[in-house]
């Protein structure tokens, strides 16, 4: 991160991805379809009821060391796109 991430910031951040997670499981297919992988992966069909929570308890220190080890730039990808060149 260039810049320290505001508690503020944070904060709205948790509470739009907290809001989308659940408006996207409010309808019973939609429920259904994000159950299906965490009861096929995890064996706990349970842990859609735990993710809200999760996502709340995400720290600015969490966030750091997530970009830091995933933004690093030994991780960077170079994508060279040239129009109109046969793949």
């Amino acid at each position: 991160l260039q810049a320290d991430l505001g508690d503020d910031e944070l904060e709205r951040t948790r509470t739009g991805v907290t809001s989308a997670f659940l408006r996207a499981t409010d309808s019973v297919v939609n429920r259904a379809l994000t159950i299906a992988p965490l009861e096929q992966q995890r064996g706990r069909a349970e842990l859609i009821n735990e993710l809200p929570a999760a996502l709340a308890s995400v720290t600015t220190a969490d966030v750091t060391a997530a970009a830091s080890q995933w933004f690093a730039p030994s991780q960077r990808s170079v994508l060279d796109w040239r129009p109109g060149t046969e793949a």
